[in-house]
């Protein structure tokens, strides 16, 4: 295993993966890939999105796409910055696209072995009604998923 994918949003749930997948990173000398996929919405384009932001704040979902795009990267690099592990282990990529199939492409872009996120773990009607990421990427993905449930 040469590459971990660890898909993030700015949320803490997201980020309870980290210490897992760095583990195994040093465990497998692996390197690292921090992801977050901004997803458009129909007025994210002219400025004003309609719905949450990629960190969960309706003020960054407000922002402009090219903005919500930045905000991610930065996100991202002070993720990055926070890693007890060599800078030049750990590639960023801050994405458009849409759920999961951003992550996937992600995933297939720089060579993933592994995709290393967390999951709320909803089931029966929570499911039905917010869907699940985590679930659709363990059914497309052509790659192991390794999903951690912190505890709540």
């Amino acid at each position: 295993m040469k590459c971990i994918l660890i898909p993030l949003d700015g949320s803490a749930l997201a980020e309870a993966i980290i210490p897992t997948a760095l583990d195994l990173a040093r465990d497998l000398d692996a390197r690292l890939v921090l992801v977050s996929v901004v997803v458009p919405t129909p007025t994210s384009w002219g400025g004003a999105a309609a719905g949450w932001g990629p960190v969960g704040t309706w003020d960054v979902a407000m922002l402009p796409l090219d903005e919500q795009t930045r905000t991610m990267e930065s996100y991202l690099a002070s993720v990055k910055a926070q890693m007890p592990i060599a800078a030049d282990r750990v590639t960023l990529d801050a994405r458009v696209g849409t759920l999961p199939r951003g992550i996937l492409d992600a995933a297939e872009k720089h060579g993933a072995d592994l995709v290393a996120m967390s999951t709320h773990g909803r089931g029966g009607l929570g499911r039905l009604v917010m869907g699940s990421v985590t679930d659709m990427v363990i059914r497309l993905a052509g790659i192991p998923v390794l999903v951690v449930r912190p505890p709540i």
